[in-house]
């Protein structure tokens, strides 16, 4: 909905009489617009510029572009972590396809096939099979496209012309990708092929490597220390390069993921075995927890491939919570030490509104101090640098800043500024020195340090007083007030007295200091929520993995599930074993990703400056339920296999090969 008013109108109700932001002039016919441009700059008072209509709009298109940009990478961050998943699922469906036709082999072998044969052949039916999966998820991922669109609008995102674009560089990369992942995922599944030897054609029971060996451990080894170096460098380094530092970051943690995939063999068998003990005891289902148990527990290397999808869906979940809920607890932590105003108003949608607000407050006689809070930016030593402005007289009254040098209130001037220890520390000055600060309107000004302060977590390093504000920055619009209930009044009393004001700012948020946290708490969960549902992708990918898995296992083991069948198992009982087999596969996953979820959230942490994050909490609750959902999800994903299992022909099975 738009709604329009008069010039008159709207500056009489957000009390900007007198004042305008921009104005828009457009050329008289046969006028020339160069000309009318200088004409209208030489009348122009100081602090104001007349630009060409074309840089207004290049500005609001880079603008756009910066934001779409934003969203794209956040976005293509998580489509590469599904890409990362997709890779193990790829390489154990090669595996156990592989493993299944180990006879072929060694009979195209014995027949007189290479070694390089056999890879190439592989290789070649993973090209093919990567070349239709690129095509039918280009496909997919229009659908997507078009749904996230539809999702956009629904929360009033709507854009003008916001048309689907399939561009031939996004075919290209997507097949490249996809095609890419799947030849890269199929070439150690395609080595061991090539190793199988002509005489397992002869052999019953001849199977792949089981994971372990010397040369395995070493290669985790080496993996585990890179991965760690370029973590430690990611989140420590200090080249001044950011792009640098994330690359360093997401190698270190795909080596650590990588690691923790090869020696996961080493221990998924004593792990399944544990995990699935309390199944022999369910009651009328022993003998069927039994068997799952053992099953889960007996192919060390398909137990830990299966799982890795899932564990590095539920370490990314399990770090972001840590992430998030260590926020949480320092934000309302360091809330509680700094804000001691009673009231905190603020604009829908965190826009600028009047600065006359602030005054009505004041003029209350139920509140005390009440002071103004704008932001905006300066250049101090070439470096641009976030400068508030507020009522120095009773920043302290509203604001536990931790004055350790001079005096805020006798800052009040336009002659001064009041800065953090930090930015004391970084710029070498002291309270009674200058510190040269470049405004954009009036150009650069000396200031007087007048206090220096330790806690700068609301206001920031660089506080001026409002009378300096009114100076130096054309834009007089406030951004927050902050408010003390008066010593003779109540909370329900101010409350009362500011009815009225909110029925006049119907746009404005008066809250409390409670609801005022715990509306940003519900922003940083809703961020959460965000975050974990497009980690959900991941999360998805790891669940097909292991219905994939376990239909595999399915077919491989058909004839001793017909050989159980005939001796009497029934078919409830093969629909458990198999549903109870990938819920102990699903449980492992989940653990071993909420154990390195929770080391990769200490390590970001520890990595995160002391002002924004200054304590580790760890959501035992969420990761909790994490677990258990995700078990229950892997039930659910087996749900197809365990049917197919249950219905195989007896017959048929017994005599399958």
């Amino acid at each position: 909905v738009m709604v329009s008013f008069t010039l008159d109108e709207i500056q009489r109700l957000d009390g900007s009489a007198g004042e305008l932001q921009y104005i828009d002039i457009t050329a008289a016919e046969g006028a020339d617009p160069d000309e009318l441009l200088r004409d209208v700059t030489a009348v122009l008072p100081g602090g104001l510029e007349a630009v060409p209509g074309t840089v207004v709009v290049d500005e609001a298109q880079e603008d756009f572009a910066l934001v779409a940009d934003i969203f794209g990478n956040v976005l293509l961050a998580f489509a590469l972590v599904a890409v990362f998943v997709s890779v193990f699922i790829i390489s154990n469906t090669f595996n156990i396809l592989l493993g299944q036709r180990v006879r072929e082999l060694a009979l195209l072998r014995a027949l007189g096939a290479s070694s390089g044969q056999v890879r190439a052949s592989a290789i070649l039916e993973s090209l093919i099979i990567g070349i239709v999966a690129s095509v039918l998820g280009l496909g997919g991922g229009v659908l997507v496209a078009i749904g996230l669109r539809d999702l956009m609008e629904r929360f009033g995102l709507e854009l003008p012309s916001l048309e689907i674009i399939l561009a031939p560089r996004t075919i290209i990369v997507a097949v490249l990708v996809g095609v890419g992942v799947t030849v890269l995922a199929s070439l150690t599944p395609a080595r061991r092929a090539a190793r199988v030897p002509p005489v397992a054609a002869m052999r019953a029971g001849f199977r792949f490597g089981s994971g372990e060996g010397t040369r395995r451990t070493i290669i985790a080894i080496v993996m585990s220390v890179i991965g760690i170096a370029l973590m430690g460098y990611g989140l420590f380094g200090d080249s001044g390069d950011t792009g640098l530092l994330l690359m360093a970051l997401g190698a270190g943690a795909v080596c650590v993921f990588v690691a923790v995939r090869m020696y996961a063999p080493l221990f998924s068998s004593p792990s399944a075995s544990f995990l699935g003990r309390p199944l022999e005891h369910l009651p009328g289902n022993g003998i069927t927890g039994h068997m799952a148990r053992g099953n889960a527990a007996r192919d060390n290397k398909r137990t830990a491939a299966t799982a890795a999808g899932l564990m590095i869906g539920l370490a990314l979940i399990a770090m972001a919570s840590v992430v998030a809920e260590s926020l949480k607890s320092s934000f309302r932590s360091e809330l509680g030490s700094t804000m001691i105003a009673d009231y905190v108003i603020t604009s829908q949608g965190d826009v600028p509104f009047s600065n006359q607000v602030a005054d009505q407050v004041a003029a209350l006689p139920e509140f005390g101090a009440v002071s103004a809070v704008r932001w905006g930016n300066g250049r101090i030593e070439g470096d641009t640098k976030g400068i508030a402005g507020g009522d120095l007289t009773v920043l302290t009254d509203l604001l536990e800043v931790d004055v350790v040098d001079g005096d805020t209130a006798r800052s009040a001037d336009a002659d001064h500024i009041v800065i953090s220890q930090e930015a004391a520390e970084t710029h070498g000055v002291g309270v009674g020195d200058q510190l040269p600060v470049e405004f954009a309107s009036t150009g650069r000004q000396s200031l007087t340090v007048g206090a220096v302060y330790e806690n700068d977590f609301l206001i920031g390093h660089y506080v001026i007083d409002l009378s300096a504000w009114d100076e130096y920055f054309n834009d007089r619009s406030d951004n927050t007030i902050s408010a003390r209930v008066a010593a003779d009044s109540t909370i329900e009393e101010a409350d009362a007295a500011l009815v009225a004001l909110e029925d006049r700012y119907p746009q404005l948020l008066f809250e409390t200091q409670s609801v005022w946290t715990d509306r940003l708490e519900s922003q940083l969960d809703n961020m959460l929520i965000i975050i974990n549902v497009f980690l959900l992708m991941a999360i998805v990918i790891a669940l097909l993995g292991i219905a994939n898995t376990m239909a595999l296992s399915v077919l491989e083991r058909t004839r001793e599930i017909g050989l159980m069948r005939a001796i009497g198992m029934t078919r409830g009982q093969t629909r458990g074993m198999i549903l109870l087999e990938a819920a102990v596969v699903s449980l492992f996953g989940a653990l071993l990703g909420v154990v390195v979820g929770l080391a990769f959230g200490w390590v970001a942490v520890l990595a995160i400056p002391e002002s924004v994050i200054n304590q580790l909490s760890i959501p035992a609750v969420t990761l909790v339920i994490y677990v258990i959902v995700a078990t229950i999800a892997g039930l659910l994903a087996a749900s197809f296999p365990a049917r197919r299992a249950a219905r195989l022909n007896v017959l048929e099975a017994i005599s399958h090969e």
